[in-house]
């Protein structure tokens, strides 16, 4: 408190976790005004990173995201249907697993929806970071898959689908010599591309992409 006129006000502030729990917030906008307050979406907490949502054909929309769990990090799902008397429906599990499942990237291609994201398995011989992928096709998934090489580290997947009926992967990958290097691949609906495109460096260093990867269409 003040101790006198002269003496700045001080004070504390007490952190209940550390690093600090982030929650799944939400705010809605009308075709014509300002956002509405901030409401809670879900009680899954998560330390960093953003969800990953797509538009459904019906209208609502997925988000998916990482969440702790007692057997490690996973990736789950939460629909909003603005047609239900309450909107958003329960959260549920997508990839359930013990490791490390984190960074979701999603997106519509067609009526396949593909999820992305990057995965790390400590109990391999040789563990490294992967980027694995499954597809929802009439409401069921495949199973989870590793794309690419296995050997080869990928990070930071991000997805997006064009007008014209392709997907497109970004991702950052890590070169035999040290140092990563940013790629990309495109599914045209039947296959991907025979080999994954390399971005030129930056003035001959790795590209500058150190938290965050978006691709937008």
């Amino acid at each position: 408190g003040w101790e006198s006129q002269t003496k700045e006000f001080v004070y504390n502030v007490a952190r209940t976790n550390q690093p600090e729990r982030l929650n799944l917030w939400f705010t809605q906008r009308p075709a014509a005004g300002a956002f509405g307050a901030p409401a809670l979406a879900s009680e899954n907490f998560v330390y960093d990173w953003r969800p990953s949502a797509v538009t459904e054909s019906d209208g609502s929309i997925s988000f998916f995201y990482q969440t702790y769990r007692s057997h490690g990090w996973d990736i789950w799902t939460k629909k909003f249907d603005p047609t239900q008397t309450s909107p958003w429906q329960p959260s549920a599990p997508v990839v359930d697993q013990p490791g490390i499942d984190t960074r979701p990237s999603a997106a519509m291609q067609g009526t396949v929806l593909w999820l992305f994201w990057e995965s790390y398995d400590p109990t391999q011989t040789s563990p490294t970071w992967q980027i694995k992928f499954q597809q929802r096709t009439a409401g069921v998934w495949s199973s989870p898959a590793v794309f690419g090489d296995p050997a080869t580290a990928r990070r930071m997947p991000a997805a997006v689908a064009d007008n014209a009926g392709g997907l497109w992967l970004f991702w950052l990958e890590q070169a035999a010599a040290g140092g990563w290097s940013l790629k990309y691949d495109h599914h045209d609906g039947t296959n991907w591309l025979a080999a994954p495109v390399a971005f030129p460096p930056d003035g001959g260093n790795d590209p500058r992409v150190e938290g965050d990867l978006v691709a937008l269409f």
